[in-house]
């Protein structure tokens, strides 16, 4: 059963119970996590996770990236452009900042 849905423009991902994740909608930037740019107008799973037992617990995604947190610290950066990048540095930097 889908235990998370999430919706946008561009991308549309769904996480199963049981901890797989499948998108689609447009790839044009890799955002979809397939390992190519198409589009896929059916839900596709990403197998990069699948195939490494690595069971996904949340998920978020804006129109050019994607994003999935397998555990407590393990927050994976499965589908990406480079300002979503810069982003995470920057917040990641203010979190480190803000521990000391």
């Amino acid at each position: 059963s889908i235990k998370f849905l999430f919706l946008n423009n561009k991308l549309y991902s769904v996480l199963i119970e049981d901890g797989r994740i499948f998108s689609f909608g447009q790839g044009d930037n890799g955002q979809l996590g397939h390992g190519d740019k198409l589009n896929q107008k059916t839900p596709k799973n990403i197998e990069e996770f699948s195939s490494k037992s690595i069971r996904i617990q949340k998920i978020t995604a804006g129109t050019e990236h994607a994003a999935a947190l397998s555990g407590l610290f393990s927050f994976l950066l499965f589908f990406f452009s480079f300002s979503f990048i810069f982003f995470l540095f920057i917040y990641f930097l203010k979190v480190i900042i803000s521990i000391k």
